[in-house]
């Protein structure tokens, strides 16, 4: 009847296995899309940025156009200078905090992964210490 159940037990060690190994991998697919997705997403939001600097800097210029004045001069010339500078800083913006919660997705996929693997070494060992403790008591 040990031998039953010490066979249980091992069988119980390599299932706990390839659970471990199974949720690590869904959560590693889980996080890559997650990763994927928030780089679609910046790469709209620098895309709508890209769209808002144009249409501002065309409104500039018409602005400027219908006052007389050329917007290669001056003032002007200054005010769009402006306008790219904040529309750059902006960008940068986006794409760290973007990046940032890529990473995020990242990080806690590998947290998952090891807290699962943390989890099947510690039944493992209960397993293995049961296993011996029975073996033990035949004798």
């Amino acid at each position: 009847m040990e031998f039953v159940a010490a066979a249980l037990a091992v069988f119980g060690i390599f299932s706990g296995k390839k659970a471990a190994d199974a949720q690590e991998d869904a959560a590693n697919k889980a996080a890559r899309e997650e990763a994927r997705l928030e780089g679609i997403v910046t790469a709209e939001k620098i895309r709508r940025l890209n769209v808002e600097e144009r249409a501002l800097s065309g409104e500039t210029k018409a602005i400027a156009a219908g006052s007389g004045v050329k917007a290669t001069r001056g003032a002007v010339r200054g005010i769009l200078a402006e306008q790219a500078s904040e529309f750059d800083k902006e960008r940068q913006i986006v794409r760290t905090v973007g990046a940032s919660r890529a990473a995020t997705a990242l990080q806690r996929v590998s947290n998952v992964g090891t807290m699962a693997q943390l989890a099947f070494r510690t039944n493992a060992f209960n397993s293995a210490s049961n296993i011996f403790q029975m073996l033990g008591a035949r004798e």
